[in-house]
């Protein structure tokens, strides 16, 4: 596992975490597409064919990623918490490096108790908060803290 984390953290530019993490048979799916291009194919098609070669590599041994998580999740790198390859923020579309490292600084100063301190603290963009509530990074957080009376 600490293997394909530190493989992924050096390729997260072409990291494609939608269809990754769809599994072992979207990856194959993708692998498959960038070859039918042929020449038309580009550098980063390239790159992003053999990153997706590493996660069905990955997948067909048995391994798994976890979803990114606030405290677990790294920035920039890839970890591995629970038998389960973590991706870094910065892998996430949306995320660039400076957000993601922003994130995690907010987050190690104190821990949010909200979606709406984590977007003011971590300086985030819409985007941004777009994919961390994709990939699931916000569950179980409340929005605000604003209380409603109905």
């Amino acid at each position: 596992l600490e293997f394909y984390a530190t493989v992924f953290t050096a390729s997260a530019s072409a990291f494609d975490a939608a269809s990754i993490f769809k599994g072992k048979q979207a990856c194959l799916d993708s692998i498959e597409a960038i070859a039918a291009m042929g020449r038309n194919a580009t550098a980063k098609d390239k790159d992003r064919s053999d990153v997706f070669e590493i996660a069905y590599e990955m997948y067909a041994r048995g391994f798994e990623f976890g979803k990114p998580a606030l405290g677990v999740s790294d920035g920039v790198r890839f970890t591995v918490s629970d038998g389960k390859v973590i991706p870094a923020f910065s892998a996430l579309e949306g995320l660039g490096e400076s957000a993601a490292r922003s994130l995690v600084e907010a987050y190690r100063e104190k821990p949010f108790d909200t979606v709406e301190e984590a977007v003011t603290r971590a300086k985030l963009n819409k985007t941004a908060v777009e994919s961390l509530r994709k990939y699931g990074a916000f569950d179980g957080m409340q929005e605000t803290d604003q209380l409603c009376f109905l």
